[in-house]
């Protein structure tokens, strides 16, 4: 018999259940494409710049993070993403 308390359904198998770590990569493969999009990074607009080092800058993509870098409105943005990113060793 089951324990008290328990429907006998076994616990969910590990391996299917989603990790911290891969919730947060699943969120950033959905996420960095709209980096690279005027409209959809206008409505990321304060996670933006989090995103671009994310997603650009971390992985050592120039390219893609110069046109998300593009699409930042506010100077103040536009400066923490450049010296986050030249920490990574990507120029903007």
């Amino acid at each position: 018999t089951p324990p008290p308390g328990s429907a006998g359904t076994p616990p969910p198998d590990s391996a299917d259940t989603p990790t911290p770590l891969s919730s947060f990569a699943a969120e950033l493969q959905r996420s960095c494409p709209a980096t690279l999009d005027r409209a959809r990074a206008a409505a990321l607009r304060a996670q933006l710049p989090a995103l671009i080092i994310e997603c650009w800058c971390r992985p050592k993509d120039p390219a893609h993070a110069h046109a998300a870098f593009d699409l930042l409105a506010s100077k103040q943005d536009r400066e923490a993403v450049r010296r986050a990113c030249k920490r990574f060793e990507v120029e903007l």
